[in-house]
């Protein structure tokens, strides 16, 4: 349950029930646990200079294409 619940009942309101506080919290639970996860990753893609020293151009322009979007989750992330 938790987001999945929530997002069915925002997209088909009249068909879904309204959801209950503990799946609201669930979903809340989730939003945390996500979170959490992406600023794991986003400390780990903060890498040192040396490291991206190292890498080619292609694996730079990998590392900065998944840096930013883990950036653009933790900031829609943060809005909620």
């Amino acid at each position: 349950m938790g987001l999945s619940r929530l997002f069915a009942f925002g997209a088909q309101p009249d068909i879904y029930y309204p959801p209950t506080g503990e799946e609201i919290q669930a979903a809340w639970d989730q939003v945390r646990t996500a979170r959490k996860a992406l600023q794991r990753l986003d400390y780990w893609f903060d890498t040192d200079a040396e490291i991206l020293d190292a890498m080619s151009r292609d694996e730079l322009a990998g590392h900065d294409r998944l840096r930013g979007l883990i950036r653009d989750a933790l900031g829609k992330l943060e809005a909620v």
